[in-house]
C-alpha cells in the first residue's frame, strides 16, 4: 500500500504540470498576449497603428515577393515581415497575407507581375554578399502587393543606399515596416481624400516641370493647379503649395493667401530668394539677384526670413562642364559644385524620420523670428562643412576646377527648411485691407494650423531627359544615378499636417543593431559553431545531472 501510494506521489507533480500546460494551450487558442521586453520595443505596434488597424472594415489582401532561397539578412527580414503582418492580423481578421516564391510562379505569372512593377517603377533589387571571401550576387523581391476589392498597389520594402552595409539596409527596411505597409493601406482605404492645391499663375515651373511631385500626390491626394490670379478663396483645399514663384504678389493676393492661413488653412512654401539665370551661366559668369516675389514682409510677420544669399556646401552635387574641346572633340568632365548642396543633416523631427539625403540646387540660409504662439522647428541644416555667400553674389562656372579646402567652409550649419505652427497674426492687422473685400469676415489671429518654408525653389521641380524629353524622377541625379528624399520629404510633411490620425508616428521607431564581429567569426568560423553547438548541450546536461541528484537525495532519505 505505502508502495502505490509513494509511485502515485511520484506522478502527480508531472500529471498536474502537464494538466495545467494543456488548460494553457486551449485557452491560448482564444486568447493572444506577448510581452516585449527588448529595450527598443522592436516587437510592439505603435498605439495609432493599433486603433488604425481595429477600424478596417473591408478584406485586405497581402503578397510579399520575398520567399525562397534567400541570403541570410533576408531570410532574417521575411521573418520580420512576417511577424508584422501576424500582429496586424491578430488584431484584425479583415488582413490575410501570403509568401509568394518569384521562381516558382509559371512564366505568364511572372511576365505579368514584371510589367505590372515596371509600370509602377518598382524593380527587384541585386545584393552582393560576402560569404567566406566569396563575392554572391542574389536577387531578391522585396516587395508587397496590398490589394482591397476596388485597387491595388505594389511597394517596395527595402531601399538599396549607396555602399552601406547589407546588415544596415536590412535593419532599416525593418524599422520601416509598419509605416510603410500602414499608410500603404490607409491610402486604399482612406474615403476622405484631402485636396492640395498647387497655385500656379505666378511665374512657377512649368507643368511638365511639376509633373513628378504631381503624379507622386496623385496617390494619396486630390491634386489641382489653382490660378491664384482668378481664385478669390481657397476654402476648397486642404493645403496648398507654392513652388519657385518668380513674379511679384500684388497686396489682394496676400490678402486671399493670408485670409486662407488664418481659417486654419496649411501652405508649403519652396521659394527662391535669389535668381541665377542657368542659361547666362552656361557662358561663364553670372550674377544672383534678389527674386522680389512681394512675400518677405508677410513671411517676417509669420516669423521667418529667408536670407538673399547662397549656401555653399562641401558636400554636394557634380556638375558636367567642358574641360577641353579639340577637333570639335568635346570633352566633358563631372566636377562639384558646392552651390548644389546634398543636405543630409536633419533635426530629430517625425518628418524626417528615416529620411535619406536631399538634392539642392541654390539654397539659402533660415532666419528664424521670435514671435509668440508660433513653435519654429527647423527640420533641415546645411552641413557643418558650409559657407554664406552674401548679395551682391557673383557666381563663375570655371570655379568649379578650384580643389575644395575643408577649412574654407567653416560656417555652418544653417537652416534651409523650418515648420511654423501654432496660432498666426494676420499680415493686415492694422493694415490697409485690400478693396472688393468684406472688413467684417477679415481675422486678425488664425486658429492652430502649420506652415512650411524651404528656402529652395527648385526642392520640387523635375528635370527632362535631354533625349526623350519626358519627365525625370524627381530628385534623380545622373552622375550618382540615385533618386534623392525630396518627395518622401514633402509626403512626411503633408502626411504630418493633414493626417489627424496619427500613423506617420509608426516611424518613430529605432531598431539597435547589435552586428557580430566578422573578423573573429571569419577567423575562428568552426570555434564558434561548436560553442553555439554544444554549450545549449552541455548547460541542459548539467542541469538534468544536478535535479536528477537532488531528486534522489530527497527521495531516498
Amino acid at each position: 500500500m505505502k508502495f502505490r501510494i509513494k509511485n502515485v506521489r511520484r506522478f502527480q507533480e508531472p500529471l498536474i504540470l502537464f494538466i495545467c500546460i494543456l488548460f494553457l494551450l486551449i485557452i491560448s487558442h482564444d486568447f493572444y498576449f506577448r510581452i516585449d521586453l527588448t529595450s527598443d520595443k522592436r516587437y510592439s505596434l505603435n498605439k495609432h497603428t493599433k486603433m488604425f488597424l481595429k477600424n478596417i472594415n473591408e478584406e485586405i489582401n497581402i503578397e510579399i515577393y520575398l520567399e525562397g532561397d534567400l541570403p541570410i539578412n533576408f531570410k532574417k527580414f521575411r521573418n520580420s515581415i512576417e511577424e508584422k503582418l501576424m500582429e496586424f492580423r491578430i488584431l484584425n481578421d479583415y488582413i490575410n497575407y501570403k509568401f509568394v516564391d518569384v521562381s516558382k510562379l509559371s512564366i505568364n505569372e511572372r511576365k505579368a507581375l514584371f510589367k505590372k512593377l515596371k509600370k509602377e517603377k518598382i524593380y527587384a533589387t541585386n545584393i552582393f554578399i560576402r560569404d567566406r571571401g566569396k563575392k554572391i550576387e542574389k536577387i531578391v523581391f522585396p516587395i508587397a502587393k496590398i490589394s482591397t476589392d476596388n485597387n491595388d498597389v505594389y511597394i517596395k520594402l527595402f531601399k538599396n543606399q549607396g555602399n552601406l552595409p547589407i546588415q544596415i539596409l536590412t535593419n532599416k527596411a525593418i524599422e520601416s515596416l509598419e509605416y510603410n505597409f500602414i499608410s500603404t493601406i490607409s491610402n486604399l482605404t482612406n474615403k476622405n481624400v484631402k485636396q492640395i492645391g498647387i497655385l500656379v499663375g505666378c511665374g512657377q515651373p512649368s507643368k511638365k516641370r511639376l509633373y513628378m511631385i504631381s503624379k507622386a500626390l496623385k496617390k494619396t491626394y486630390n491634386v489641382n493647379y489653382v490660378n491664384i490670379k482668378k481664385s478669390k478663396n481657397f476654402d476648397l483645399y486642404d493645403a496648398l503649395i507654392l513652388i519657385r514663384p518668380t513674379k511679384p504678389f500684388s497686396e489682394e493676393q496676400k490678402y486671399i493667401l493670408d485670409q486662407y492661413i488664418m481659417n486654419g488653412g496649411k501652405v508649403l512654401f519652396f521659394i527662391n530668394s535669389v535668381n541665377v539665370d542657368m542659361k547666362n551661366l552656361q557662358k561663364g559668369l553670372e550674377f544672383a539677384f534678389p527674386n522680389n516675389i512681394n512675400l518677405s514682409d508677410m513671411l517676417f510677420r509669420y516669423g521667418i526670413r529667408v536670407n538673399k544669399d547662397l549656401i555653399e556646401d562641401i558636400n554636394c552635387l557634380y556638375y558636367p562642364i567642358v574641360v577641353s574641346e579639340e577637333n570639335k572633340n568635346i570633352k566633358m568632365d563631372w566636377l562639384r559644385w558646392p552651390l548644389f548642396p546634398i543636405l543630409d543633416n536633419f533635426s530629430d523631427h517625425i518628418i524626417t524620420k528615416k529620411l535619406n539625403s536631399i538634392s539642392t540646387r541654390f539654397v539659402s540660409s533660415i532666419d528664424i523670428i521670435k514671435n509668440q504662439n508660433v513653435n519654429k522647428i527647423p527640420l533641415i541644416y546645411s552641413s557643418y562643412n558650409s559657407i554664406r555667400k552674401s548679395f551682391p553674389i557673383k557666381i563663375d562656372i570655371n570655379d568649379l576646377r578650384k580643389q575644395l579646402d575643408p577649412k574654407d567652409f567653416n560656417q555652418g550649419p544653417f537652416p534651409v527648411a523650418c515648420l511654423l505652427e501654432g496660432n498666426f497674426k494676420s499680415y493686415f492687422k492694422n493694415k490697409y485691407i485690400p478693396e472688393n473685400f468684406n472688413k467684417k469676415e477679415f481675422k486678425e489671429k488664425s486658429k492652430f494650423t502649420q506652415l512650411l518654408v524651404v528656402s529652395s525653389g527648385n526642392f520640387l521641380r523635375n528635370d527632362i531627359d535631354p533625349k526623350t524629353k519626358i519627365p525625370v524622377e524627381l530628385g534623380y541625379d545622373y552622375y550618382f544615378n540615385h533618386v534623392f528624399s525630396q518627395k518622401e520629404f514633402i509626403l512626411n510633411v503633408l502626411d504630418y499636417m493633414l493626417n489627424k490620425s496619427g500613423l506617420i508616428y509608426s516611424k518613430n521607431k529605432d531598431i539597435k543593431l547589435r552586428l557580430l564581429n566578422l573578423k573573429k567569426i571569419n577567423g575562428h568560423f568552426l570555434k564558434w559553431q561548436l560553442i553555439n553547438i554544444i554549450t545549449p548541450i552541455l548547460i541542459l546536461l548539467i542541469w538534468a545531472l544536478i535535479w536528477n541528484y537532488l531528486y534522489r537525495r530527497k527521495n531516498l532519505k
